[in-house]
């Protein structure tokens, strides 16, 4: 009997996750500094209000493309708003403490997540996140392209 009972409630704890845990959608994106792509560089989505989740982030290639991997390892992001920031990746050749005072580049406004004057939001249907960075810290922007659902 405690056996059915402990089987029983495995199975209601794991609806409960299943249905408190909202799907991912696809996000990719592309981030310039001052219109030339941003390469070697970590863009975090932190989750702002009712945003589901923990985060998401990537990592830039040479043309400063990414793709949005939730903080568990599964490809995408909650649907909602989010604040991004950035960081430059090791293999820049960067040391932590060049990184921390925001001497590689970046203006450290874009690296500390507290202060970051970028958002961005998720919307249901996925998409595309371009992130215009200037080399001032001022006057950045992203622009959010939702992801067709026409079926051809």
């Amino acid at each position: 009997m405690r056996a059915r009972l402990e089987s029983l409630l495995f199975v209601l704890v794991l609806l409960g996750c299943t249905k408190s845990n909202p799907q991912l959608v696809p996000i990719d994106g592309q981030v310039t500094m001052d219109g030339a792509p941003l390469a070697d560089h970590v863009v975090t989505f932190t989750p702002v209000g009712d945003t589901k989740g923990s985060g998401a982030l990537g990592s830039t290639d040479d043309n400063g493309r990414f793709s949005l991997t939730d903080v568990r390892g599964q490809a995408g992001a909650h649907v909602g708003q989010y604040k991004v920031s950035l960081y430059p990746m090791g293999s820049t050749g960067a040391s932590a403490s060049v990184v921390a005072m925001g001497h590689v580049g970046l203006p450290p406004v874009y690296i500390d997540p507290n202060r970051t004057p970028l958002r961005a939001v998720v919307p249901r249907s996925g998409g595309s996140v371009e992130v215009l960075l200037t080399a001032t810290g001022q006057g950045a922007s992203t622009k959010t392209t939702p992801a067709s659902n026409e079926v051809n």
